[in-house]
């Protein structure tokens, strides 16, 4: 088992994840539990969307092998594979079984979820596991919001006054993907 605590969570999606097979991702912030789980299946493909599978969870319930046969089934074009799981209402604990135990060698999955608690079925399979991690994904705070925006602006050539950041950091929070989007908008507007 790799422990990763909410404070490593950063590090671990942007080099430590190459050697763990089984990555959960779960949080209340549904958008950052996202921007990992596809920074990690990215990097997995080297950006070869055509080997990056989607399955849903709800579907994986009612076929429990599906993903052990997804996991070791060969790339047409080769490298590696990543499976994205979007964990629904229905547990997926008896597709992970047989992949705990015997993890897939070309393969890895990344399993998406909710805000899971530390009893969580899936949480605690994935954290017993020797060769999987779990990953918290919790609401950032104003310095990792901060340090997003300055990455975007920084990235698309903009500066913004101090007072101004300010005010647009009191503005983002919650959610990742929805700070993300709006600060999006800012660099738009603020193009040209």
């Amino acid at each position: 088992m790799v422990a990763v605590t909410a404070r490593e969570a950063e590090a671990f999606v942007r080099t430590r994840f190459a050697s763990v097979p089984i990555i959960l991702f779960y949080g209340p912030d549904e958008g950052l539990v996202s921007e990992r789980a596809g920074a990690v299946a990215t990097a997995t493909t080297g950006g070869d969307a055509g080997n990056i599978v989607r399955i849903d969870g709800d579907e994986l319930a009612s076929d429990p092998l599906r993903l052990a046969d997804e996991a070791n089934a060969i790339s047409m074009f080769g490298g590696m594979r990543a499976i994205r799981v979007k964990a629904g209402s229905r547990s997926i604990a008896a597709s992970l079984e047989p992949l705990l135990s015997s993890p897939p060698i070309d393969a890895r999955i990344i399993i998406e979820a909710g805000d899971l608690k530390a009893g969580h079925a899936l949480r605690a399979a994935i954290e017993k596991a020797k060769e999987a991690a779990a990953v918290p994904c919790y609401a950032e705070d104003s310095r990792d919001i901060g340090r997003l925006l300055d990455e975007m602006l920084e990235a698309a050539g903009l500066r913004i006054e101090t007072e101004a950041r300010q005010m647009v950091l009191g503005l983002l929070g919650a959610d990742r993907r929805l700070s993300r989007m709006e600060i999006d908008k800012l660099l738009l507007y603020a193009a040209g």
